[in-house]
């Protein structure tokens, strides 16, 4: 399934769903999201609605036609950074939880 790469450049959240049920959706962070979940992988179902064009057409979202583009690639490494650091803390946590248990 093609996905489209897309930013969102409102200074606050921006979700979009394919239809009432929500069977498609895509969050975006705001603008220069410090995680780079400004800029996010768009399915089909979503870039095929009256929705996504209206926003493309008011300059909110913006397709990203060049996936090598380096703000893409930077706001990309910042998700892979972010999620790492999520999950190295998330381990940190679940060995200290360990460790309590054992002293115990």
């Amino acid at each position: 399934m093609p996905v489209t790469m897309v930013r969102n450049t409102l200074p606050g959240l921006f979700v979009l769903s394919s239809d009432p049920k929500g069977s498609h959706y895509v969050e975006w962070q705001a603008a220069n999201d410090p995680q780079g979940g400004d800029v996010q992988p768009a399915p089909e179902e979503i870039v095929g609605t009256p929705q996504f064009l209206r926003a493309v057409q008011r300059g909110i979202l913006v397709l990203e036609e060049d996936n090598n583009d380096p703000a893409i690639v930077e706001a990309l490494k910042r998700q892979v950074d972010s999620w790492k650091a999520r999950s190295g803390e998330n381990a940190a946590a679940e060995t200290a939880v360990i460790d309590d248990k054992v002293e115990e």
